[in-house]
């Protein structure tokens, strides 16, 4: 995966871009790829040239404008839940009727696994109005005692169950 050029990096490109240095020579000294380098001069030059605290605060604001505000940071999403929750809907009920309720505000459409996901990090107070109160399934075969099952027996044993014709 491709890194980030880290300040110190952005100043050495700075000096070395002064001095007038080919562009794949900056590369090279940098260990980057010559793309890289084009693009981020690219990038972050402003009306002044290529200037390494200018780049760097550019990058960072590209960086944080880049992450998407989580689903339940949404005050009329949580409300909207909190009330359905209350009904004894399900989360699968909720997240269906929230894409029927807003088709056309993706920010008020929730998918029942972030529903799940709040709850049990979030509000886990709420986890009383579901049925079941989503308690943990049994995982396939914590059930079974030492017996295997029939079609995990030997032939052998099984001859005596299956009627000859």
């Amino acid at each position: 995966m491709a890194s980030h050029l880290t300040f110190k990096e952005r100043e050495i490109l700075y000096r070395l871009n002064r001095e007038e240095w080919p562009k794949a020579e900056i590369a090279e000294v940098l260990g980057r790829d010559r793309s890289s380098i084009y693009r981020e001069l690219n990038r972050n030059t402003g009306g002044r040239g290529y200037r390494p605290k200018q780049a760097q605060r550019k990058a960072d604001e590209r960086r944080l404008r880049g992450r998407r505000e989580p689903k339940m940071e949404n005050p009329d999403l949580k409300k909207y839940v909190k009330a359905s929750l209350k009904k004894k809907w399900s989360p699968d009920e909720i997240a269906g009727r929230s894409k029927r309720d807003f088709p056309r505000k993706p920010d008020r459409q929730v998918s029942h696994q972030t529903i799940y996901n709040w709850l049990r990090s979030e509000a886990p107070e709420l986890r009383t109005h579901l049925r079941r109160g989503h308690r943990r399934r049994q995982p396939a075969g914590a059930g079974e005692t030492n017996r295997l099952r029939r079609h995990r027996r030997p032939w052998k044993d099984r001859r005596l169950e299956t009627p000859l014709w």
